[in-house]
């Protein structure tokens, strides 16, 4: 505990389910929800995962549960255990279920719809809005957040891989090209999105237009592969589609309020197109990406 993860590479049905030990980076945070019961401590992810034979290090391969001898592995550091726990009856309460499921309905989560758990391959992501149910539960059973505990924790030192991912940002930065290679035509970008949010916003008839031509030239920040079904809604469903993007332009609520609204309309509409669950499946979370896309017409230079 708190000082490995380690995981097969695949399932029994060949399924790659365990892709989320592929996507941590030195620094996260890792909650460790121990047997199936309450959240029992805190770790530091100590950098990239590697493959993992068990037989190499000593370990019986069935015991360890990768029947193939085939793994990763992701080293851990500083484990603090919570002093209480956080259990999880305290986190699927009344108090916080609506939020839980509707957090469901965009991120790959530990639960399923009966706030069971169900974790899927192992290592789960915890989405800010997660974040947040979990400290306000940790917060009434400890009267801390586990956000605070992180943060007076003195294990959480630099990586060195930061100092030198700065040293190489900054020589970039300073190169005499950047601006018109790398950051321009993202301004660009920036303003052919305003344009079709002012479009959109005044009811003009080419807003729809306008959006599409945001998603061409000079755009190479989202694929066309994951946009496609997006810009199709234009013809398809232009006022459902406008009411999502009323909802993530006008700032009339909170930034997370917005990008919730928008996520949750088109995932209503892709639904209805056959299209959501296949482009989850590829792309992952394409909805938050189109969000993100699109909120540059906020100002494109943060």
């Amino acid at each position: 505990m708190g000082s490995a993860l380690i995981s097969p590479r695949r399932n029994k049905g060949g399924k790659d389910i365990y892709s989320g030990m592929r996507q941590v980076r030195d620094g996260d945070i890792c909650l460790h929800l121990t047997d199936r019961t309450a959240i029992t401590g805190i770790s530091h992810i100590a950098g990239a995962h590697e493959e993992f034979r068990p037989s190499q290090a000593g370990l019986d391969p069935e015991e360890v549960r990768i029947p193939s001898d085939e793994g990763y592995r992701v080293w851990l550091r500083g484990y603090r255990r919570l002093d209480p726990a956080l259990d999880h009856s305290a986190i699927i309460g009344r108090e916080f279920r609506e939020r839980l499921l509707s957090i469901r309905e965009t991120d790959r989560v530990y639960y399923d719809r009966n706030l069971q758990l169900k974790q899927q391959g192992y290592l789960n992501p915890v989405p800010p809005e997660l974040v947040d149910v979990l400290d306000e539960a940790y917060r009434k059973v400890s009267g801390k957040t586990l956000t605070e505990i992180v943060k007076e924790d003195d294990t959480m030192t630099p990586s060195p891989r930061w100092d030198t991912f700065i040293e190489w940002a900054k020589r970039f930065h300073e190169w005499p090209q950047f601006n018109k290679q790398e950051r321009d035509y993202k301004l660009k970008i920036a303003e052919n999105i305003e344009e079709a949010k002012e479009a959109l916003l005044e009811d003009s008839p080419d807003w729809g237009g306008k959006l599409k031509g945001a998603f061409g030239s000079p755009n190479n920040l989202t694929s066309w592969r994951a946009h496609a079904p997006f810009l199709e809604l234009i013809e398809s469903n232009p006022e459902e589609l406008r009411e999502a993007l009323r909802r993530l332009w006008k700032a009339d609520a909170t930034l997370q309020e917005r990008v919730r609204g928008f996520a949750d309309r088109v995932r209503e509409i892709g639904v209805q197109q056959g299209v959501d669950q296949e482009h989850r499946q590829t792309y992952g979370n394409w909805r938050a990406t189109l969000a993100s896309f699109l909120l540059l017409a906020d100002d494109g230079t943060q």
